[in-house]
């Protein structure tokens, strides 16, 4: 019996002991992470490096994600095909092409910068900013086969090992040089770690990448080509708030918004992303089956199961916000935080539950459509961030953040119905 022919209900309690319990163990070191970061790192240097790291991600990810999601979403395909070795090196091969041209840009940008004294990242930090950013890509992918092939225990053992690794590496790098580029190579570090062990552990990757899949770029331009935008209107719906903050009040007041954000949208996050690591795989393969039922049985159960996680992670924020900040945080990044906190676990309460509903959008094959709910969400949290910012700091920021998810998912909730009614 196949994973996907099972009840949802069965294969999370199958399937779910090992991602759950890793996610766990990923939020507990993530969270201790942040003690240790923010007792090493003073807020302006936390917040400047985390500033600089989001945007080169972002431009990362702009260029990769066509690739990855299809990746995600048709590799069950490609291992039907008997082609899913050679799927995945072409996956890898498109992803380290486009980001090695990323790269190269960012390397000019940051040398001009540079040399007009624009920066205080230096040339080491640079190196290792660059570094982190295709580790990343290839971790990505190789963490993406033995998700997508549902090996379930050895995909939690990595995200634990990751976890260790980037919060190791990490701090002892602070703890010899508390500066951006001590951040950045600490984090370059541990994902070199991470992408090493996905190296041992994704099988199939020493062939040649399987270029002569025809469909492969059909299946990119059609379904995976509009996640580039999608990217980076994601990023003005999930960042815009820190770096309008930062505009206003400078790096330390972000760093001291970014520590209590991390730790709010890290547990939820994390919450649903063990949820999605088991109910996303098991959607798109009912759905590559043709098994109608079952794509809706699956997307029903996640969403309920995904709701009532988003709102016991309010509640509980809300309950031990105060004893939380004195925790995990240093005293320099404590003010604001229990309010931050609550704030921020409603918002990625529901972005957690827009996710579900924009994977069965995807599952239906209406990737475009995520555009316009992302397009509003992003510019609602822009406007929102202006007009709460400047009267309410920090707080404001979290608030503008929630406000814009409210707005997004509704648009997004609309759309599914529409598309649904379509494919009916």
């Amino acid at each position: 019996m196949t994973a996907v022919s099972r009840s949802p209900r069965r294969f999370l309690l199958a399937s779910g002991v090992w991602v759950l319990g890793g996610y766990l163990m990923v939020a507990a070191v993530g969270l201790a992470s942040i003690r240790l970061f923010t007792e090493l790192a003073p807020p302006a240097v936390f917040g400047e490096a985390n500033l600089l790291l989001s945007l080169l991600i972002l431009a990362l990810t702009t260029v990769s994600t066509p690739f990855t999601n299809t990746q995600l979403r048709f590799h069950s395909a490609a291992v039907a095909a008997g082609r899913g070795d050679g799927f995945t090196r072409q996956v890898l091969a498109h992803v380290l092409g486009a980001g090695g041209a990323v790269c190269a840009i960012a390397a000019l940008v940051w040398a001009g910068l540079a040399a007009m004294g624009q920066t205080r990242l230096g040339g080491s930090g640079a190196a290792g900013a660059l570094l982190l950013g295709l580790l990343t890509l290839v971790r990505g992918v190789l963490y993406g086969r033995v998700q997508a092939d549902r090996r379930n225990r050895a995909y939690a053992s990595l995200l634990m090992a990751e976890a260790v690794a980037v919060a190791g590496c990490t701090g002892l790098s602070l703890r010899v040089a508390p500066t951006v580029d001590g951040y950045v190579i600490g984090q370059a570090a541990g994902m070199a770690i991470a992408a090493l062990l996905g190296l041992l552990v994704a099988p199939g990757l020493r062939g040649p990448a399987d270029f002569g899949e025809p469909s492969f770029a059909r299946r990119t331009w059609r379904y995976g080509a509009p996640f580039a935008p999608m990217s980076l209107l994601s990023w003005l719906a999930n960042m815009v708030d820190r770096y309008v903050l930062a505009a206003l009040a400078g790096p330390a007041a972000a760093g001291r918004y970014v520590a209590p954000f991390s730790i709010a949208s890290r547990g939820v996050s994390l919450i649903g992303g063990a949820l999605n690591d088991l109910y996303r795989p098991a959607l798109f393969e009912a759905v590559n089956a043709g098994q109608v039922q079952q794509a809706r049985k699956v997307f029903r159960h996640w969403l309920w199961v995904r709701s009532a996680a988003a709102l016991a992670c309010v509640l509980g924020l809300w309950a031990l916000g105060p004893w939380l900040s004195t925790l995990l945080l240093a005293p320099a990044y404590r003010h604001d935080a229990p309010a931050v906190l609550v704030w921020v676990a409603i918002a990625y309460g529901a972005q957690g539950v827009i996710q579900v509903v924009e994977t069965r959008l995807m599952s239906l094959d209406r990737t475009r459509r995520l555009l316009i709910p992302l397009i509003t969400g992003g510019l609602a949290n822009l406007a929102f961030s202006l007009a709460l910012i400047p009267r309410e700091g920090a707080v404001g920021a979290a608030q503008a953040t929630t406000a814009s998810f409210l707005v997004q998912g509704l648009v997004t909730a609309v759309l599914l119905r529409g598309a649904l009614r379509t494919a009916s």
